[in-house]
């Protein structure tokens, strides 16, 4: 019985975290029409998904810009590669990441605050969707996640300048998806 009452003082204590931080950022950037995007997972493995839905997100749920909360690494060049509406990328610890997700766990605090993944908060389990019946990863996350009813299926054009950074960037991104496809055709065969 004391370790559960640890366990609550915990995540008590980590969602007013949460709070404090949501709260700070909200007043020191003036966010008002701005849909605030948290990335939680350190490997990226839906960053492709956010950035690619988000234009269409914003539409649907007319909003006019947004803010990206990101544990994993990205520059606000690459991230403006997929939208022009970003007005800021911060990144974040995974410790505050979780304790945003804390918070977010114990009421669903603003609607302008969605959490990037198909796999948390803890208990969310968009991730066993995909390979059923055909529905891709994307599909679930724009709208599982989105909340997009009729979304339409992004097709990158190809990036015809020469930044060497951003070629990076997209080099990385295609390795992910190759590995993402290959991981899903393995689901299937199993």
């Amino acid at each position: 019985m004391n370790r559960l009452k640890q366990d609550m003082y915990r995540a008590l204590l980590d969602a007013l975290k949460g709070w404090w931080f949501y709260h700070r950022l909200i007043k020191k950037y003036k966010l008002q029409r701005t849909k605030i995007c948290l990335i939680p997972d350190q490997e990226g493995k839906y960053l492709g998904a956010s950035l690619l839905y988000l234009d269409q997100m914003l539409q649907v749920q007319g909003y006019d810009s947004a803010v990206i909360l990101t544990v994993p690494v990205l520059k606000k060049a690459e991230a403006e590669l997929f939208s022009d509406r970003i007005e800021l990328v911060k990144k974040i610890s995974r410790k505050k990441a979780e304790q945003l997700m804390q918070f977010y766990c114990l009421y669903n605090f603003d609607e302008r605050f969605v959490i990037c993944s198909l796999d948390e908060p803890t208990g969310r389990q968009g991730s066993g969707l995909v390979g059923k019946r055909g529905i891709t990863q994307e599909e679930v996350f724009a709208v599982g996640v989105y909340g997009i009813p009729d979304y339409i299926q992004f097709v990158p054009s190809p990036y015809r300048k020469k930044d060497q950074k951003i070629l990076r960037f997209l080099n990385r991104k295609q390795q992910h998806m190759k590995m993402v496809e290959k991981e899903e055709m393995e689901k299937l065969w199993i």
